[in-house]
Parts: C-alpha cells; structure tokens; sequence
C-alpha cells in the first residue's frame, strides 16, 4: 500500500512539474522567411539606435530627427512601392520625431504624430523600460499596421522607444509573412 501511494504521489509531481514549467515546453523554431525578417529587423534597429540614442540622451529633438534622415538617406529596407516610417517617443513617453518613406522617394517626410496619446499605451511601455522589444498591432484612418517597438537605453537607464511601422500591405512585398506571422515573432 505504502509503495503504491508513493508510485501516486511521483506520478503526481511528475505532472504537475511538467504543467508548471513551460521550459518544459518546446518552443518551435522560426520558418527561415521569419528568421530572415527578425534579422532585417534587428538590423534596421541596430543602424537607428547610435543617432537616436545620442540625441535622446541630450535631449535634442533636432539630433533624433537628423539621426532619421540620416537613416533614411541610406538604401530602403524595404522594396518599393512599400511606405514605411520610423518614430520615437522619449522616456516621458512623449513624441520626439519621426520620418515617413514615401515609395519612389529618396528621403523621408517629416511625421509629427501629435493627436497619438502614447501614455495610453501603458502595458507597451512596461515590456519596454523592461528591455524587451514588443511587436503591436495598430489601428489608424490609413488602415491597419504593425508596429516593432524597441527600447533605447543609455547606461542601463530606458530613454525612449523606437518604432518601426509597417502598413499589412507593405509585408508580402519583401518578405512572405503575415501580419500575424510578424506579430508571432521573438525579437529578443
């Protein structure tokens, strides 16, 4: 009897370590089309990040928007005729600049997105001040888009967020994704 109890009780911890732990779980690795997009992403970020952190840091709205220009002057990322932009919000959690690629254009347009209330996006910003980069589905009049929100820091300390946003229309036309597909990845 007692060894049959025992048999129970280790089955039953067996199970429940098993439903608890999801590193347990295997996580299935990304398509090489996913993969290809995360690196690209991981790029463009990696090529915004030195300016705009610098501009951040001192506090100079005109150095964020020269260090988008200037990332805007380079080859697009993305093949035409897709439209693109690029934006920050600072440590506040307010709008700093941003830049919007035009198909068939060689710079970008300054954005000012002044009628987005960025405070509302609470649980967005504690991912990011956490370190972590957070894929966002947004609604605006132009239609639906994804957002890839990553955290700037200086020192350890958050000061600001970048976003890169990508109208749906804008994701078939280099990489073989869906909307759902990009929001499914994880960039960290």
């Amino acid at each position: 009897m007692k060894t049959k109890m025992l048999l129970y009780f280790r089955l039953l911890v067996m199970i429940a370590l098993t439903l608890a732990t999801p590193a347990c779980q295997l996580e299935e690795p990304l398509s090489p089309e996913a993969q290809r997009f995360k690196d690209a992403v991981r790029g463009q970020l990696a090529m915004l990040e030195p300016g705009v952190v610098k501009g951040l840091a001192a506090d100079d709205e005109a150095a964020v928007d020269e260090a988008l220009m200037a990332y805007f002057g380079q080859t697009p990322w993305l093949e035409e005729p897709c439209s693109y932009s690029v934006h920050v919000v600072n440590g506040q959690h307010l709008y700093v600049a941003g830049r919007w690629h035009a198909p068939g254009s060689q710079s970008a347009a300054s954005v000012k997105k002044e009628w987005v209330r960025y405070s509302n996006f609470k649980d967005i910003f504690d991912e990011l001040e956490g370190g972590r980069v957070k894929p966002v589905r947004l609604y605006d009049q132009d239609g639906p888009f994804v957002v890839i929100c990553a955290p700037l820091r200086r020192d350890d300390k958050f000061i600001g967020a970048i976003g890169l946003i990508l109208p749906d229309d804008c994701l078939p036309g280099r990489f073989d994704l869906t909307p759902d597909q990009v929001l499914a990845i994880d960039y960290n």
